[in-house]
């Protein structure tokens, strides 16, 4: 599932230098209340934001790794989880 804005706001104000600072403060504190909120559900595979992520083995339920820079780059805008079936 992609996410383009968390409470009306566009996910991209966490890392635009540009926007004011209490709204990339808040879109951050958003962000990572979801990403602890995900880390916290064992059928979350993975959820990759501007600010950080993860990638979870499908088979242990532990997480493999955390999301690289460049993933992080390339989410700069958006939001990407999965869920098991």
């Amino acid at each position: 599932m992609g996410i383009n804005e968390v409470n009306m706001m566009p996910v991209g104000l966490a890392t635009a230098p540009s926007a004011p600072v209490e709204k990339r403060e808040k879109v951050r504190e958003l962000l990572r209340n979801m990403e602890v909120w995900t880390r916290g559900k064992p059928d979350a595979e993975m959820f990759i934001s501007p600010i950080g992520g993860f990638h979870r083995d499908p088979k242990t339920r532990q997480i493999l790794r955390e999301a690289t820079p460049d993933e992080l780059k390339a989410h700069w805008d958006h939001i990407h989880m999965a869920t098991a079936k």
